[in-house]
């Protein structure tokens, strides 16, 4: 869920937008002249950027470059690819503790997600339900979308909170306002759809509820998942 802050790449994009590092048929060359002198930020933007294509080998060397530097997202990028991509769970967790602990909001996302998942080793809940609180404090960083919606299926699902589909909606809605209406609920039904082991069981009803949800708020794809499980 998770990816390089999308205000911040669009801002580095544009104070690069009128220099010669821009060339539009090289997906990220805008960050790789800097990248290679050593900033930091240049090397996390291109690192999230081969993330996007499927490349975690370069991801991953850009992201340990950007990290080494001090760059707390840089960690928590480590950790959602890791997480996502490599499915080392160990790994991905002990990436977002140093993210979180560096004070990366978005790391703090993704370790609360490894604390609810016995495949990263001992669960939390206490601990993951007050992280994903605390960052949907701030609604104007792009990581609240994603805990919101984390907290929004946890209600879902009954997942170290109680089952609970008013509290789910609280969430869902909270994340898809602050990025795409019916976003989160999509994903809450995605969920459900696939299944994650030892966190979230395969819900064929729940998820066609979600998808509904959020097809009737106007995203397309849930409409289209809901005639898929038909």
């Amino acid at each position: 869920m998770f990816h390089a802050s999308h205000s911040l790449k669009m801002m580095f994009v544009l104070l690069l937008s009128c220099s010669w590092l821009v060339h539009a048929d090289d997906p990220g060359s805008q960050y790789e002249s800097l990248a290679k002198q050593g900033d930091k930020h240049a090397q996390y933007f291109l690192a999230d950027t081969y993330v996007s294509a499927g490349d975690l080998a370069h991801a991953t060397y850009w992201a340990e470059k950007a990290a080494s530097q001090g760059l707390p997202d840089a960690y928590a990028l480590l950790a959602e690819i890791h997480l996502e991509g490599k499915k080392d769970f160990v790994k991905a967790k002990y990436f977002a503790d140093k993210a979180a602990s560096s004070g990366s909001r978005a790391g703090e996302v993704i370790l609360s997600r490894l604390l609810i998942n016995s495949r990263a080793g001992l669960t939390d809940c206490s601990r993951a339900t007050a992280l994903l609180t605390q960052v949907s404090a701030y609604p104007d960083d792009d990581a609240a979308v994603d805990a919101q919606m984390v907290l929004g299926i946890m209600n879902a699902a009954g997942v170290c909170l109680p089952e609970n589909t008013q509290m789910a909606h609280y969430w869902l809605q909270r994340s898809s306002s602050i990025s795409r209406t019916g976003y989160a609920e999509y994903w809450a039904g995605m969920a459900f759809l696939k299944g994650d082991e030892r966190f979230v069981k395969p819900d064929q009803a729940k998820a066609a509820y979600w998808f509904k949800q959020s097809c009737i708020q106007g995203f397309d794809s849930g409409c289209d998942n809901i005639e898929l499980i038909k």
